[in-house]
């Protein structure tokens, strides 16, 4: 016996219902808001020893610190195909979750590099969606991604860039901090 097909595309208001349902399952709690430092994107470098992209934060006042974040290659062009403001011929993920964030009369607030443990970074995108800030788990090269593509601010937690950034080599782990004095000609960012 043949099944009954269905008209498997949602309506609109159903998407925007799984999508924020789905946002509101990843959504942290609300925690207090933890001291942070505003940031920009400096760039996206090359480490030739660990054969990966390496994604450069600046601090964007005071002491200008920097701190550098290993990332996969497909984030790594996102990043640098919207620095470069280069189209691509379709969207990617990155693209896809604007679009849809967009769609849902969403914000991305800012993202926050929130820690790092043993050699991995962590990061939350803060979502304005409804009258509510959810806070959603994310690697930080996607968010970083996202954030360039929103226009929206991008931090370090304080107690992150305070233990760990380029000025104070010492704190960063050791394997970072071999993969930085290892590479050609040092790790010199204002230098490239």
């Amino acid at each position: 016996m043949p099944r009954p097909t269905a008209n498997l595309r949602p309506s609109g208001r159903l998407l925007r219902a799984l999508v924020a349902a789905a946002l509101l399952a990843c959504a942290g709690g609300g925690s207090s808001e933890p001291r942070t430092f505003a940031m920009r994107v400096e760039g996206v470098r090359f480490d030739p020893r660990t054969d990966s992209p390496v994604v450069l934060l600046e601090e964007t006042a005071g002491a200008g610190r920097q701190l550098p974040i290993w990332i996969g290659p497909y984030e790594a062009r996102s990043i640098a195909m919207e620095m470069g403001k280069v189209d691509p011929t379709r969207p990617n993920t990155h693209d896809l979750l604007v679009s849809i964030l967009g769609s849902m009369s969403g914000t991305l607030d800012r993202v926050v590099i929130t820690e790092l443990r043993g050699n991995t970074y962590y990061a939350v995108l803060e979502i304005s969606l409804d009258g509510r800030t959810l806070v959603v788990d994310s690697r930080p090269s996607d968010a970083i991604a996202i954030a360039i593509r929103t226009g929206s601010p991008v931090a370090v937690a304080a107690e992150l860039l305070e233990r760990i950034s380029l000025e104070d080599s010492e704190a960063l782990p050791t394997e970072i901090r071999r993969n930085l004095e290892e590479m050609p000609g040092g790790f010199r960012p204002r230098s490239y």
